[in-house]
């Protein structure tokens, strides 16, 4: 019913919080993820990937997880490589990846085409993931298209 819900909800080219370019770049994801955890932030539309294309991202749609471990990566994989707190916290999670739907944000602000959730988007909370980019330490770009991002984490090699 959530698969039927989704791909009525996202079947044209209006701005959505998974829209038809992100959903293209998911099909591409999951071959090579497989059913590895890969770390995301719940705000930019990969919440969903789960349901569209049983992807195992950490944040769903309720976005903020309290638990410690969850909260060091959110704010802070992207030190993983330097921080052995946060290389413990993503040990114990299981995560092997990192899918950005609206790669980093720019001087503090998404692009008019991110499809980022901003009514409730807390920058400090994702800050971790948000800030990983082709020159962060401890990852690998695997692919990418646009502003979308899949990074594994070889830090945990």
């Amino acid at each position: 019913a959530v698969q039927f819900e989704m791909r009525d909800a996202y079947n044209n080219d209006e701005i959505h919080p998974l829209d038809l370019s992100e959903r293209a770049f998911l099909k591409k994801v999951k071959p090579l993820v497989g059913n590895s955890c890969v770390a995301n932030v719940s705000y930019d539309g990969s919440a969903y990937a789960y349901a569209t294309d049983d992807i195992d991202v950490m944040f769903g749609l309720f976005g903020l997880d309290p638990d410690e471990d969850s909260q060091i990566i959110r704010r802070g994989l992207n030190r993983i490589a330097t921080d052995p707190d946060v290389k413990a916290a993503a040990q114990r999670e299981g995560v092997k990846y990192v899918l950005q739907l609206d790669e980093g944000c720019k001087n503090g602000s998404f692009s008019k085409d991110a499809s980022i959730n901003l009514m409730t988007y807390q920058k400090v909370e994702w800050n971790g993931i948000m800030q990983i980019n082709e020159a962060t330490p401890g990852f690998e770009l695997v692919l990418s298209e646009g502003d979308m991002r899949l990074y594994r984490i070889t830090a945990l090699d």
